[in-house]
């Protein structure tokens, strides 16, 4: 899903004769899928629940080695780069977590990258022109959880937000005055209705808004889905399915990556 949101949201930004000088994919560090999968582990605990289904995890250099098969299959230009950036500058990005992990994980977690000071940091790599500024792209439904980013309008200083729409009938934000109030513009090519509770925030009508009250300088740019079963696609959806999958081999004898390999080659071949 990652790719096709990211190559379809470079086409479209080209289309709409936005400069786009180079697409790069950034996985996450290590750190941070030790402690989501710590997370579910000690909530499992604390519930008094059986541990659940298979924990799929890769490590960087696996992400990165699917990303750009993945990329390769899709035929992509050659300005897109599969960066191990979180590793590569691990001593100069990871940091400690007081207000997230700490409380998450009070037995202890492992440190991990800030949204913002990843961004500030890739900011000022050679990757990015100077005068440039970087699109952050997500699906639209990661921006409930954005509100809860630190220090929006740090982000949003040299950095602006490109969400791909998803068929659905809206989005509730909790608390999202601090990120809007860093957004100046609002370029939408999707209506989708942005609520905090019944009140219409953005989103109903498509195009180019003007927050006057903003006191940064940020762009949300709001672009059409991906078409076709392409809309469905959720990396975290495929995980669980994956994961469950696993779970219900192993239930019956399939645990070994032989015979995984075994039973998937069987069920591909019908």
């Amino acid at each position: 899903g990652h790719v096709l949101i990211g190559l379809h949201a470079a086409r479209l930004l080209r289309e709409k004769g936005h400069m786009v000088n180079a697409l790069c994919f950034v996985p996450v560090h290590d750190n941070y899928l030790h402690n989501k999968v710590s997370m579910k582990r000690y909530s499992e605990h604390q519930q008094g629940c059986p541990p659940g289904s298979t924990d799929l995890c890769y490590t960087m250099a696996q992400r990165c080695a699917l990303l750009e098969a993945l990329l390769e299959k899709e035929g992509s230009p050659g300005d897109v780069h599969v960066l191990d950036y979180e590793h590569r500058h691990a001593s100069e990005l990871l940091s400690d977590s007081p207000s997230f992990w700490a409380q998450q994980l009070p037995g202890g977690y492992l440190r991990t990258v800030p949204t913002v000071k990843l961004i500030k940091h890739f900011a000022q790599s050679s990757f990015v022109e100077k005068g440039s500024r970087i699109g952050a792209v997500f699906g639209i439904d990661n921006l409930a959880g954005m509100t809860f980013w630190n220090e929006p309008k740090e982000l949003f200083a040299c950095a602006d937000v490109v969400l791909v729409g998803r068929r659905m009938p809206c989005v509730h934000l909790a608390n999202p005055w601090a990120l809007l109030s860093s957004l100046r513009h609002f370029d939408l090519h999707y209506p989708i209705p942005v609520l905090q509770g019944e009140r219409l925030l953005f989103g109903d009508a498509s195009g180019c808004f003007f927050n006057g009250a903003a006191s940064g300088e940020g762009t949300l740019h709001l672009l059409p889905p991906l078409d076709g079963v392409g809309e469905q696609l959720s990396s975290t959806s495929l995980r669980a399915t994956l994961a469950n999958f696993l779970e219900t081999a192993k239930s019956h004898g399939f645990a070994s990556p032989e015979s995984l390999d075994q039973l998937l080659r069987g069920a591909a071949a019908g």
